[in-house]
């Protein structure tokens, strides 16, 4: 089944079989079956996700090997931001958590202005209600930017009209 995720027309019985035989399995297949709900968008992985790492980071294996995560609708973002806090309070090299967040959040924020609007303000929130995170937040807020789905439908890049406002003022 780790392999038959990736199939579009398999991600649905991929989905239901690992959820239907998921009682059955061993601890360590429990957990890889977590991490392949998580590639699937599967809702209650998210909470289940949340409570493994909150206790430990390395509770659902090498945390270099942290999945993708399938879920870009605006109602998964507390709990996105929610795991964003314990992965960076977790020091140790090899951390691939935090990456596999903030390429989730960035893809929540590039669907439309709103979301990007609501992943932008609730980093500024954190950013500021959280001193250990500012540098951090910093960064990713300014990262973020680049996704404005302002951007990807401007009829002129940035550099582009930068370009030509220099050649009008010489």
């Amino acid at each position: 089944m780790d392999q038959l995720y990736k199939i579009d027309l398999h991600q649905s019985w991929a989905l239901h079989k690992t959820i239907e035989l998921r009682p059955d399995f061993l601890e360590e297949d429990n957990k890889r079956a977590l991490l392949l709900l998580l590639r699937l968008g599967y809702d209650q992985a998210l909470d289940e996700c949340i409570e493994y790492l909150s206790k430990d980071i390395k509770s659902l294996g090498n945390p270099f090997m942290a999945p993708t995560l399938n879920y870009t609708d605006i109602k998964y973002l507390s709990k996105i931001l929610t795991l964003l806090r314990i992965v960076w309070g977790y020091t140790e090299p090899f951390n691939n958590w935090s990456s596999r967040i903030k390429e989730t959040l960035i893809r929540m924020a590039e669907k439309n202005l709103e979301q990007y609007n609501a992943v932008n303000a609730s980093l500024c929130k954190m950013k500021n209600e959280e001193e250990k995170y500012i540098s951090n937040l910093s960064y990713f807020i300014d990262e973020l930017k680049k996704f404005d789905p302002r951007l990807k439908d401007a009829p002129i890049s940035i550099a582009k009209a930068l370009e030509i406002i220099d050649k009008y003022n010489n």
